[in-house]
C-alpha cells in the first residue's frame, strides 16, 4: 500500500475511533438521563423557551442552562423563605417596596418572638403574681421579703424608735393591776404545754390578751385576702414567688366605733385601682390593724423564726396601708419615722417575743420606703414576772393604739376627704 493509501486508512481509523467515542458518550448521556428521569432529579429541566431559542453552540447552551438552573434554585429558596416567614410571623413582616423616597416611613422594630417557656422561666407580668407562694418555713424566705424591701433585723433601728417602743410596753401605770392568781394560773398552764399542739397553746395563753375598749376589734385566724400586695423593688426583671397572704392567729385593729360616718365613708376610698383591694381593711373587718400575734408549738415543729416571717408580712401590709393614707392626705412631712406604728408578738409555751415594725428610707433619704422588724423584748412564760410583764406589754400596746395613733389616722382621713372633694369639684367645673 502506498503512502496515500496508508494516509486514507489512518484517517478512516481516526474517524472510526471518534465515532466510537461519540457513541460511548451518547450511551453514557442516555443512561444518565434515564437515571435522572427515574429519580426526578434532572439537572437541566425541560424548558420550551430554551428549546425554541436553542443555540448551536454547546458552550453557550450549557452556560444558559446553568444560569437557568441557578435562577430556579434561587427562586425556590426565596419562595421557601417567604412561606416560612409568613407562616411564623404573619404577612406584614415584609414591608412593600416604596415607590419613592417620600413613601418611606419608619416602622417600629418588631420584637423577637419569645420561646414558649420564657414567661414560665422568667416570671409573669408585674400586674400579676407568680403561681406559687414563697414558704415562711424556708431558710431563704428572707430573700422573698427583701425583694419587696421588707427586712427582719437587717439594720440597726433608730435608737429613738426603740426607746419609745420600750416605753410604751413598760408603762405599768396605764395598766390595771394583774392579780397573782391569774399570773400563777398562766405559769402553770405554760409548763403543761410542752407537748401540746398549736391550737392548745393558743387557747391556753389567750388569757394574756384582753381587749379593753369597744373602739378596738380583734379577728381570729382570718386571712388578709383583701390586702394590697407589697410592690417589688424597682428595676427587677424577674417576678419572684408571691408572698402568702397573712393569716394571723390574732390581729387587732379599729372597729367602726372608732370613726365618724364621714371617716368610714372615706376609708372606702382607700382602694388600690389595680387590684381592687383595700389599704385600710386587709381582712374586710379590722380597720388599720396595729398588732398581730402568732402562736407556735415546739412539739409540732413550730418556731419563732417561722412566726417572725409571718408577722413580717402582716406588719408590712399594715404599714403599707397606713403610709398610703398619709401620702393621700399630704401628711408625709408630718410622718414621724421614730413613732412605732405596728407591733407583733410570737408566742410558744416558753417565750413571748414582741417586735416593733418601722419604716426606713423615704423621700428624705432619696430611697423607696422599706419595712423593718426588730425584736424589742422577750418574756419567759414559765415564771411569774415574765407572765406579768408580757400581759402589761400587750395591754399597753392596745391602750397606746387608742391615743395618738388613732388621732393621727382620724385627722389624715379628714384631710384626705377634703382633698378628694376639692379634686372632684374641680373636674365637675371643667
Amino acid at each position: 500500500m502506498g503512502d496515500e493509501g496508508r494516509w486514507h486508512s489512518s484517517v478512516r481509523e481516526d474517524d472510526n475511533d471518534a465515532n466510537r467515542a461519540r457513541g460511548i458518550r451518547k450511551r453514557k448521556r442516555s443512561n444518565k438521563d434515564e437515571v435522572s428521569e427515574k429519580d426526578g432529579d434532572s439537572e437541566i429541566p425541560s424548558n420550551p423557551i430554551i428549546e425554541e431559542e436553542y443555540l448551536p453552540s454547546c458552550h453557550c447552551q450549557a452556560t444558559e442552562a446553568r444560569a437557568q438552573s441557578v435562577t430556579c434554585q434561587t427562586q425556590l429558596i426565596e419562595m421557601w423563605l417567604d412561606e416560612a416567614c409568613r407562616s411564623q410571623y404573619g404577612p406584614d413582616i415584609e414591608p412593600s417596596t416604596p415607590t419613592s423616597l417620600g413613601d418611606i416611613t419608619l416602622k417600629p422594630a418588631r420584637a423577637v418572638p419569645l420561646r414558649s417557656d420564657t414567661l414560665s422561666r422568667v416570671g409573669t407580668t408585674c400586674g400579676g403574681s407568680a403561681a406559687t407562694a414563697a414558704s415562711v418555713h424556708d431558710s431563704y424566705y428572707h430573700e422573698s421579703l427583701a425583694q419587696r424591701n421588707i427586712f427582719i433585723e437587717r439594720i440597726d433601728p433608730p435608737m429613738e424608735l426603740m426607746l419609745r417602743a420600750m416605753g410604751i410596753m413598760a408603762n405599768r401605770g396605764a395598766c390595771p393591776q394583774v392579780d397573782n392568781a391569774t399570773v400563777q394560773k398562766l405559769v402553770r398552764a405554760a409548763r403543761t404545754l410542752r407537748s401540746a399542739n398549736e391550737g392548745a397553746i393558743r387557747s391556753a395563753l389567750s388569757a394574756i390578751i384582753h381587749v379593753p375598749d369597744g373602739r378596738l376589734s380583734m379577728s381570729e385566724n382570718q386571712p388578709w385576702s383583701n390586702s394590697v400586695p407589697i410592690a417589688l423593688m424597682p428595676g427587677m426583671l424577674t417576678i419572684p414567688p408571691r408572698l402568702p397572704n397573712p393569716k394571723p392567729d390574732r390581729a387587732f385593729g379599729y372597729s367602726r366605733l372608732a370613726f365618724t360616718d364621714k371617716q368610714i365613708d372615706t376609708i372606702s376610698l382607700l382602694v388600690d385601682d389595680k387590684f381592687g383591694k383595700s389599704y385600710a381593711m386587709p381582712d374586710n373587718d379590722l380597720r388599720f390593724p396595729f398588732l398581730s400575734i402568732e402562736f407556735k408549738s415546739q412539739a409540732t415543729g413550730g418556731t419563732h423564726y417561722t412566726a417572725t416571717n409571718q408577722v413580717a408580712g402582716a406588719g408590712s401590709i399594715a404599714l403599707y396601708g397606713y403610709l398610703e393614707l398619709i401620702q393621700r392626705s399630704s401628711r408625709v412631712q408630718k410622718l414621724d419615722i421614730n413613732e412605732p406604728q405596728f407591733f407583733s408578738a410570737t408566742i410558744d409555751h416558753e417565750l413571748m417575743r414582741i417586735n416593733a415594725h418601722w419604716l426606713g428610707g423615704g423621700p428624705s433619704e432619696g430611697r423607696p420606703y422599706s419595712f423593718h422588724v426588730e425584736t424589742v423584748e422577750r418574756y419567759f412564760l414559765n415564771e411569774k414576772e415574765g407572765v406579768r410583764a408580757a400581759m402589761w406589754a400587750i395591754q399597753n400596746i392596745l391602750d397606746y393604739s387608742l391615743g395618738g395613733r388613732l388621732q393621727g389616722i382620724c385627722e389624715a382621713l379628714d384631710e384626705y376627704r377634703e382633698i378628694f372633694i376639692a379634686a372632684r369639684n374641680a373636674v365637675a367645673f371643667q
